[in-house]
């Protein structure tokens, strides 16, 4: 299927969660993240869930997931340069709406894309290679071109299985992992 087949099919299927079901697809990811990775003393940058996306919810994260040794850092989109730029966040009070509706960050302690260790990446669905299907603003995809190769990629998906896609280019940067709620992908360098 072509990404914008893929895009309206996993919309559909999102619709379809409840905000339980969601949080309990979310924990079981977030406990195979903890228990694969190492996050203490990391730079983590996170996405913020959008509402009524039905996105899986990171703000688990800043809650019951929440460690003093973590670094979290959320994006915040620089409407003039359009770009995102990651700052940091701790609590749930220090959230904002900002363009489309998508949680920000309020904080001013910004931090440079080169100093994040691993990036948790908000998708619809992935493929085999570590492909992956989001909104179509292309956001992400700008936002890797310069990833550094220490960089960990990693999505999260709240489905399980991965997915054909059919029209991959060229501006397509694959992740290193995916994580569902009963699976951990490798992709790609990661050996």
């Amino acid at each position: 299927m072509t990404k914008d087949e893929l895009r309206k099919k996993y919309k559909i299927l999102r619709k379809k969660f409840d905000e339980k079901t969601i949080d309990g697809l979310s924990r079981a990811s977030f406990s195979l993240l903890f228990n694969n990775f190492e996050l203490n003393a990391k730079n983590v940058g996170i996405f913020l869930p959008i509402p009524n996306k039905n996105e899986p919810n990171t703000f688990l994260l800043l809650t019951e997931f929440f460690s003093d040794s973590i670094n979290y850092f959320a994006p915040k989109i620089d409407t003039v340069l359009d770009q995102m730029n990651f700052y940091s966040i701790r609590q749930m009070n220090q959230i904002e709406f900002g363009l489309y509706r998508i949680p920000e960050p309020i904080s001013i302690r910004k931090i440079e894309f080169s100093q994040l260790d691993i990036l948790l990446i908000p998708l619809l669905c992935f493929d085999f290679e570590g492909n992956r299907v989001g909104y179509g603003k292309g956001y992400y995809d700008r936002l890797l071109k310069n990833a550094p190769n220490k960089l960990l990629k990693i999505g999260i998906s709240l489905f399980h299985e991965p997915e054909q896609i059919d029209d991959i280019n060229a501006m397509d940067v694959a992740l290193d992992y995916c994580i569902t709620p009963h699976k951990l992908y490798k992709f790609g360098k990661i050996q």
